[in-house]
């Protein structure tokens, strides 16, 4: 079995959907989203309280994994996770990360952009939220501290989607559940991010394999050269690595490979 550290966004994509449609010959794949998208409360911005969240969603007895997949800033709480199925003995033969370089603060104003304009945000029609501004003036804000530049991003984002909601005629008990549900799994994306941004893994409890796409690989090379992991680049960008025939082939790959 695969435990697969699934990084869709608060829309509710299914990163490794692509895998489970090729299919991996005689393994099962468990996906497990991140908190606050799967309807739990979200934990403290804290890497460990993650990781209590992930063992929450399976039991390591009776589902334990043979590996465990994480895409994006989802690979460090894969390689915590790991470590921690390590002292709790039952240790998985490998881990694999796709396209995983820990995030910084200013991508934590990256996504809160990408939220907004997922959700139907617009330069021409901003509904009293400017993105870009509320972005910059957070950012500085997050470097110093992650918790109130959240809580400057999510009054925001709160501010746009009453405003988004009203403007289409929502109103009273539908409009007030409709705008508590997107705000909630915005901010719950938003903050599995930032916790991801405190978190560096310095040991392993399996071989770690890295496949990156070449948007990344500069960055991803130069993370992890002085660590233990295999870095394996594949040609496409970040958004297509999951889906390409070639990163799916050197997984095949991985998996055939004997754990030493």
């Amino acid at each position: 079995m695969i435990w697969a550290l699934d990084f869709g966004g608060p829309g509710g994509e299914e990163s490794f959907r692509p895998f489970a449609q090729r299919g991996l010959p005689g393994l099962e794949l468990k996906r497990l989203r991140p908190p606050g998208l799967d309807g739990r409360p979200l934990p403290a911005l804290d890497t460990d309280a993650f990781v209590e969240h992930y063992l929450d969603g399976a039991d390591p007895a009776a589902d334990r994994p043979r590996m465990i997949f994480g895409y994006c800033v989802g690979g460090v709480f894969a390689l915590a996770l790991a470590e921690r199925l390590r002292r709790l003995g039952s240790p998985v033969e490998r881990v694999v990360l796709f396209d995983t370089v820990p995030a910084r603060s200013e991508h934590v104003g990256y996504e809160f952009e990408r939220t907004l304009r997922d959700l139907g945000w617009r330069e021409d029609a901003p509904l009293g939220v400017d993105v870009p501004a509320e972005r910059a003036a957070a950012v500085p804000v997050l470097a110093r501290d992650l918790e109130a530049g959240l809580v400057l991003l999510e009054a925001a984002v709160r501010r746009f989607v009453e405003a988004f909601l009203g403007a289409r005629g929502a109103a009273g008990p539908v409009r007030d559940r409709l705008a508590g549900t997107l705000v909630a799994r915005c901010g719950s994306w938003l903050r599995f991010v930032a916790a991801s941004t405190v978190h560096r893994p310095l040991e392993f409890a399996a071989p770690v394999q890295c496949l990156v796409s070449t948007q990344l690989r500069e960055r991803a090379e130069e993370y992890w050269a002085p660590l233990p992991v295999e870095v394996r680049s594949v040609d496409c960008s970040h958004s297509e690595l999951l889906a390409s025939p070639e990163c799916h082939d050197l997984l095949l790959e991985t998996l055939a490979v004997p754990v030493s």
